[in-house]
């Protein structure tokens, strides 16, 4: 021990002041730890407790934060400039995380699609349409006109793909001469 040498004045009296500060925070964290140690829970234990990877996610980054934001507020306490030092860099990366952790919140609170029942909409949507121009009573209405016009019209109708169909199914309100 005598080989070591001695150490400032300024840091043995940071050390000494440490010596005695430590009995002083034990018995300020005992009632917050418990009596003994069955009520402590490592940090191994709470990670391997959180399920979803969206609360362990939030855990680690509040943890950190809360961890940088002690240290920035021992650093200023102590005169230190912490404006444009790695604290402040560490302080924004973990905000950084932050805003991913409330990106990711708001991607799981969003609803999810219904791939099926999407699918069941547009193949209704597309089924209705050619069912109207299959069914009988679309043939019916076609036998009632002349053949001769039923036969050019049909020509039409192929030739063109904004004919006959699309006219049939314009809303009574929209007059036929406006757009």
């Amino acid at each position: 021990m005598d080989s070591a040498p001695p150490l400032p004045l300024a840091l043995e009296e940071t050390v000494t002041a440490l010596r005695k500060s430590i009995p002083e925070l034990d018995s300020v964290l005992a009632p917050l730890i418990g009596s003994g140690s069955k009520n402590v829970v490592t940090l191994d234990e709470l990670l391997e407790s959180t399920v979803d990877p969206l609360d362990r996610a939030k855990l680690i980054v509040s943890l950190g934060f809360a961890l940088h934001s002690c240290l920035h507020a021992f650093l200023r306490v102590n005169g230190q400039d912490t404006s444009a030092g790695p604290i402040k860099a560490q302080v924004e990366r973990l905000k950084m995380y932050f805003g991913k952790v409330k990106k990711a919140e708001s991607r799981k609170s969003r609803p999810k699609t219904d791939v099926e029942a999407a699918g069941r909409f547009i193949q209704h949507a597309i089924g209705s349409s050619t069912d109207r121009e299959d069914s009988p009573a679309a043939n019916h209405d076609s036998s009632a006109r002349p053949s001769s016009s039923s036969s050019s019209s049909g020509k039409q109708r192929e030739s063109s793909p904004t004919s006959g169909t699309s006219q049939r199914h314009r809303p009574a309100f929209k007059p036929r001469g406006r757009r």
